[in-house]
Protein backbone atom coordinates (compact mmCIF):
# COMPACT_ATOMS: atom_id res chain seq x y z
CA UNK A 1 0.00 0.00 0.00
CA UNK A 2 3.05 2.42 1.11
CA UNK A 3 5.41 3.29 -1.23
CA UNK A 4 7.82 4.53 1.25
CA UNK A 5 7.81 3.64 4.71
CA UNK A 6 5.94 5.56 6.62
CA UNK A 7 4.00 7.45 3.95
CA UNK A 8 0.04 7.12 4.21
CA UNK A 9 -2.30 7.32 1.61
CA UNK A 10 -4.45 9.61 3.38
CA UNK A 11 -6.80 9.96 -0.04
CA UNK A 12 -7.38 6.17 0.22
CA UNK A 13 -8.13 6.35 3.93
CA UNK A 14 -10.11 9.24 3.71
CA UNK A 15 -12.15 7.06 0.86
CA UNK A 16 -12.63 4.04 2.88
CA UNK A 17 -13.79 6.62 6.15
CA UNK A 18 -16.98 7.70 3.82
CA UNK A 19 -17.35 4.54 2.41
CA UNK A 20 -18.01 3.16 5.99
CA UNK A 21 -20.04 6.19 7.18
CA UNK A 22 -22.02 6.05 4.30
CA UNK A 23 -22.80 2.12 5.39
CA UNK A 24 -23.46 3.40 8.98
CA UNK A 25 -25.86 6.01 7.91
CA UNK A 26 -28.09 3.41 5.86
CA UNK A 27 -28.20 1.58 8.87
CA UNK A 28 -29.26 3.95 10.80
CA UNK A 29 -31.80 4.79 8.33
CA UNK A 30 -33.23 1.61 7.90
CA UNK A 31 -33.56 1.22 11.63
CA UNK A 32 -35.62 4.11 12.00
CA UNK A 33 -37.62 2.83 9.15
CA UNK A 34 -37.71 -0.61 10.08
CA UNK A 35 -37.46 -0.70 13.82
CA UNK A 36 -34.55 -0.84 16.41
CA UNK A 37 -31.72 -3.80 15.42
CA UNK A 38 -28.49 -4.35 16.71
CA UNK A 39 -26.56 -3.90 13.18
CA UNK A 40 -25.39 -0.42 14.08
CA UNK A 41 -23.22 -1.63 17.39
CA UNK A 42 -22.28 -4.79 15.17
CA UNK A 43 -20.59 -2.58 12.61
CA UNK A 44 -19.05 -0.12 14.94
CA UNK A 45 -17.51 -3.19 16.86
CA UNK A 46 -16.20 -4.97 13.84
CA UNK A 47 -14.91 -1.18 12.58
CA UNK A 48 -13.02 -0.77 16.12
CA UNK A 49 -11.35 -4.29 15.57
CA UNK A 50 -10.83 -3.96 11.90
CA UNK A 51 -9.29 -0.24 11.94
CA UNK A 52 -6.08 -1.39 14.00
CA UNK A 53 -5.99 -4.56 11.63
CA UNK A 54 -5.92 -2.51 8.63
CA UNK A 55 -2.76 -0.01 9.89
CA UNK A 56 -1.04 -3.81 10.94
CA UNK A 57 -1.26 -5.05 7.23
CA UNK A 58 -0.63 -1.63 5.60
CA UNK A 59 3.10 -1.54 7.54
CA UNK A 60 3.66 -4.85 6.25
CA UNK A 61 6.39 -4.77 3.81
CA UNK A 62 5.32 -5.86 -0.40
CA UNK A 63 8.31 -8.12 -0.42
CA UNK A 64 7.10 -9.73 2.59
CA UNK A 65 3.76 -9.84 1.30
CA UNK A 66 5.02 -11.31 -1.71
CA UNK A 67 6.81 -14.45 -0.38
CA UNK A 68 3.44 -15.31 1.41
CA UNK A 69 1.04 -14.94 -1.83
CA UNK A 70 1.69 -18.42 -3.25
CA UNK A 71 1.37 -20.32 0.22
CA UNK A 72 -1.96 -18.04 0.99
CA UNK A 73 -3.27 -18.41 -2.12
CA UNK A 74 -2.75 -22.30 -1.71
CA UNK A 75 -4.44 -22.12 1.47
CA UNK A 76 -7.73 -20.01 0.22
CA UNK A 77 -7.94 -22.91 -2.44
CA UNK A 78 -7.51 -25.69 0.53
CA UNK A 79 -10.54 -23.39 2.67
CA UNK A 80 -12.80 -23.08 -0.25
CA UNK A 81 -12.37 -27.25 -0.80
CA UNK A 82 -13.04 -28.01 2.83
CA UNK A 83 -15.95 -25.37 2.48
CA UNK A 84 -17.73 -27.92 0.12
CA UNK A 85 -18.06 -30.66 2.81
CA UNK A 86 -19.54 -28.66 5.14
CA UNK A 87 -22.94 -28.58 6.56
CA UNK A 88 -25.19 -26.51 4.46
CA UNK A 89 -26.46 -23.10 6.08
CA UNK A 90 -30.01 -21.99 3.75
CA UNK A 91 -29.05 -24.29 1.10
CA UNK A 92 -25.25 -23.35 0.27
CA UNK A 93 -22.17 -24.42 1.96
CA UNK A 94 -20.26 -20.90 2.21
CA UNK A 95 -19.17 -21.13 6.12
CA UNK A 96 -16.24 -22.73 7.87
CA UNK A 97 -17.73 -22.82 11.37
CA UNK A 98 -15.17 -22.10 13.87
CA UNK A 99 -16.39 -22.17 16.90
CA UNK A 100 -17.19 -17.93 18.15
CA UNK A 101 -17.45 -16.96 14.56
CA UNK A 102 -18.30 -18.99 11.09
CA UNK A 103 -15.36 -18.35 8.59
CA UNK A 104 -16.63 -17.53 4.69
CA UNK A 105 -14.06 -18.84 3.01
CA UNK A 106 -14.61 -16.39 -0.43
CA UNK A 107 -13.60 -13.72 2.21
CA UNK A 108 -9.79 -14.88 2.39
CA UNK A 109 -9.64 -16.07 -0.97
CA UNK A 110 -10.57 -13.06 -2.85
CA UNK A 111 -7.42 -11.48 -0.81
CA UNK A 112 -4.97 -13.77 -1.38
CA UNK A 113 -5.94 -14.04 -5.26
CA UNK A 114 -5.06 -10.31 -5.72
CA UNK A 115 -1.52 -11.23 -3.43
CA UNK A 116 -0.95 -14.26 -5.80
CA UNK A 117 -1.79 -12.78 -9.18
CA UNK A 118 0.19 -9.28 -8.26
CA UNK A 119 3.11 -11.61 -7.24
CA UNK A 120 2.74 -13.05 -10.78
CA UNK A 121 2.38 -10.06 -12.42
CA UNK A 122 5.44 -8.51 -11.29
CA UNK A 123 8.43 -7.44 -13.22
CA UNK A 124 7.05 -9.89 -16.40
CA UNK A 125 6.18 -8.47 -19.53
CA UNK A 126 4.79 -12.33 -20.84
CA UNK A 127 1.31 -10.43 -19.78
CA UNK A 128 1.48 -8.80 -22.93
CA UNK A 129 1.18 -11.88 -25.08
CA UNK A 130 -2.23 -13.89 -25.73
CA UNK A 131 -0.07 -17.09 -24.60
CA UNK A 132 0.73 -15.20 -20.84
CA UNK A 133 -2.58 -14.56 -20.21
CA UNK A 134 -3.05 -18.24 -19.45
CA UNK A 135 -1.60 -18.68 -16.27
CA UNK A 136 -3.61 -15.37 -14.88
CA UNK A 137 -6.55 -16.50 -16.17
CA UNK A 138 -6.03 -20.22 -14.06
CA UNK A 139 -5.41 -18.37 -10.94
CA UNK A 140 -8.73 -16.72 -11.46
CA UNK A 141 -10.35 -19.81 -12.42
CA UNK A 142 -9.36 -22.13 -9.89
CA UNK A 143 -11.57 -19.74 -6.96
CA UNK A 144 -13.72 -18.93 -9.26
CA UNK A 145 -15.42 -22.45 -9.80
CA UNK A 146 -15.03 -23.94 -6.03
CA UNK A 147 -17.00 -20.68 -4.87
CA UNK A 148 -19.63 -21.37 -7.98
CA UNK A 149 -20.45 -24.73 -6.40
CA UNK A 150 -20.74 -23.41 -3.12
CA UNK A 151 -22.89 -21.88 -4.46
CA UNK A 152 -21.77 -18.15 -4.26
CA UNK A 153 -22.14 -16.73 -7.93
CA UNK A 154 -22.11 -12.92 -6.94
CA UNK A 155 -18.52 -13.58 -5.02
CA UNK A 156 -17.53 -15.94 -7.88
CA UNK A 157 -18.32 -12.87 -10.46
CA UNK A 158 -15.91 -10.51 -8.69
CA UNK A 159 -13.03 -11.84 -9.77
CA UNK A 160 -13.27 -11.13 -13.28
CA UNK A 161 -13.17 -7.52 -13.39
CA UNK A 162 -10.61 -7.53 -11.19
CA UNK A 163 -8.44 -9.65 -13.15
CA UNK A 164 -9.41 -7.32 -16.09
CA UNK A 165 -8.53 -4.32 -14.45
CA UNK A 166 -4.74 -5.70 -12.53
CA UNK A 167 -3.50 -7.15 -16.14
CA UNK A 168 -4.13 -3.88 -18.00
CA UNK A 169 -2.19 -2.36 -14.77
CA UNK A 170 0.39 -4.35 -15.65
CA UNK A 171 0.96 -3.46 -19.43
CA UNK A 172 -1.99 -5.92 -21.13
CA UNK A 173 -2.79 -4.96 -24.65
CA UNK A 174 -6.20 -3.77 -24.85
CA UNK A 175 -6.83 -6.30 -28.14
CA UNK A 176 -5.37 -8.94 -25.73
CA UNK A 177 -8.03 -7.92 -23.04
CA UNK A 178 -10.65 -7.58 -25.63
CA UNK A 179 -9.85 -11.55 -27.04
CA UNK A 180 -9.64 -12.78 -23.14
CA UNK A 181 -13.58 -10.68 -22.90
CA UNK A 182 -14.38 -12.58 -26.24
CA UNK A 183 -13.36 -16.18 -24.47
CA UNK A 184 -15.42 -15.59 -21.65
CA UNK A 185 -18.71 -15.04 -23.49
CA UNK A 186 -18.15 -18.30 -25.56
CA UNK A 187 -18.05 -19.72 -22.24
CA UNK A 188 -20.73 -18.43 -20.66
CA UNK A 189 -22.80 -21.40 -21.98
CA UNK A 190 -20.36 -23.62 -19.57
CA UNK A 191 -20.87 -21.60 -16.88
CA UNK A 192 -24.59 -21.53 -17.09
CA UNK A 193 -24.64 -25.37 -16.87
CA UNK A 194 -22.06 -24.98 -14.07
CA UNK A 195 -24.80 -22.73 -11.99
CA UNK A 196 -27.51 -24.32 -9.45
CA UNK A 197 -31.40 -23.83 -10.06
CA UNK A 198 -31.26 -20.69 -8.09
CA UNK A 199 -28.71 -19.36 -9.68
CA UNK A 200 -29.97 -19.63 -12.61
CA UNK A 201 -33.71 -18.46 -11.68
CA UNK A 202 -32.00 -15.06 -10.34
CA UNK A 203 -30.43 -14.22 -13.62
CA UNK A 204 -33.83 -14.92 -15.01
CA UNK A 205 -35.90 -13.06 -12.62
CA UNK A 206 -33.51 -9.64 -14.02
CA UNK A 207 -33.97 -10.43 -17.53
CA UNK A 208 -37.96 -10.78 -16.83
CA UNK A 209 -38.68 -8.03 -14.93
CA UNK A 210 -42.07 -6.66 -14.11
CA UNK A 211 -43.03 -3.15 -12.41
CA UNK A 212 -45.74 -2.35 -10.13
CA UNK A 213 -47.80 -4.19 -8.18
CA UNK A 214 -47.41 -6.17 -5.09
CA UNK A 215 -43.60 -7.06 -4.48
CA UNK A 216 -42.82 -10.86 -5.12
CA UNK A 217 -42.13 -13.37 -3.14
CA UNK A 218 -39.58 -15.33 -4.75
CA UNK A 219 -35.94 -14.08 -6.17
CA UNK A 220 -37.23 -10.90 -7.89
CA UNK A 221 -38.27 -9.08 -4.43
CA UNK A 222 -34.72 -7.23 -4.38
CA UNK A 223 -35.29 -6.01 -7.54
CA UNK A 224 -38.46 -4.70 -7.18
CA UNK A 225 -37.00 -3.12 -4.08
CA UNK A 226 -34.06 -1.36 -5.01
CA UNK A 227 -36.67 -0.14 -8.08
CA UNK A 228 -38.95 1.26 -5.46
CA UNK A 229 -36.11 2.51 -3.41
CA UNK A 230 -35.33 4.55 -7.03
CA UNK A 231 -38.74 5.64 -7.35
CA UNK A 232 -39.13 7.44 -3.72
CA UNK A 233 -36.03 8.80 -3.05
CA UNK A 234 -35.17 10.37 -6.57
CA UNK A 235 -31.35 11.31 -7.54
CA UNK A 236 -30.85 12.90 -4.09
CA UNK A 237 -32.31 10.23 -1.80
CA UNK A 238 -34.79 9.88 0.96
CA UNK A 239 -33.90 12.42 4.12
Amino acid sequence: MFREPGRVPWLLVLACLLLTVAGLAGLLRADELYGRTQLVERQLIWLMLALPVMCLVAWIPWRLLRLWSYPAYGASLLLLLVTLFMPPINGARRWIPLGLFDLQASEPARLAFIMALAAWLMHRSSQTTVRGLLMPALLTLLPMLLIIREPDLDTALLFVPVLGCMLYAAGTRLSHLSVAGLLVLISLPLLWQQMSAEQRSRIVSVMVQQDGGTAPTGDGFHLHQSKQVLALGGLQGSW
